[in-house]
């Protein structure tokens, strides 16, 4: 699967040989509101690591709209993995596409398989020095194979609408290392690799 797509956002590149299967689904139940204990069933959705995905590629989720207008829409990323899947909305189509994502010059991939947790990175709370209002911070924990680092990148939002003098994304940005807390912005997504 996957071979059909191709217009993807710049920051990932698609890998020639690798493959993906089918996304994988299930239903689950899901806080309705964050202050609520109230409950809804939803969909959710994520990519398996393909075996025909190997080294340094990974299997993917994007979607792109389901309606006819949409054909020739670029596809949009979507952050998700088996450990935290994302809830699937049914105005869209979704594929899992072997790919690669491009990083800053310096920064290397290591080759990477399905046991590797550097995915999403862990977020907590601190005060504001300056402020003394609570900001969000993020970070990368361990995860990686051996002699690689599980480092912190993030690009634009793709789910928040660009303005138009505003540049797409072409390359993930590197944001710090292992374990190096970064003050989370608005408007990025934020995303974990392993590099050397």
């Amino acid at each position: 699967m996957g071979d059909n797509v191709v217009d993807l956002p710049d920051y990932f590149s698609q890998c020639d040989k690798g493959k993906c299967e089918k996304p994988s689904e299930k239903k689950e139940q899901r806080q309705k509101k964050a202050d609520s204990s109230e409950t809804v069933e939803v969909t959710v959705i994520w990519c398996e690591q393909g075996k025909d995905c190997k080294g340094a590629c990974m299997c993917r989720l994007f979607r792109r709209g389901a309606k006819d207008k949409h054909k020739n829409d670029k596809w949009e990323w979507v952050q998700t993995s088996k450990r935290k899947p994302a809830v699937k909305d049914d105005d869209h189509i979704y594929e899992c596409v072997c790919v690669k994502p491009v990083l800053p010059d310096g920064c290397k991939l290591c080759d990477c398989d399905d046991d590797t947790t550097c995915d999403f990175p862990t977020e907590g709370k601190t005060l504001g020095k300056m402020s003394g209002e609570t900001d969000t911070e993020v970070w990368c924990d361990e995860g990686c194979p051996k002699n690689c680092n599980c480092e912190l990148f993030r690009v634009p939002d793709p789910g928040r609408k660009a303005k138009p003098s505003q540049k797409a994304a072409d390359k993930w940005e590197r944001v710090a290392g292992q374990k190096t807390k970064a003050k989370k912005e608005k408007g990025f997504v934020y995303q974990c690799f392993c590099v050397k």
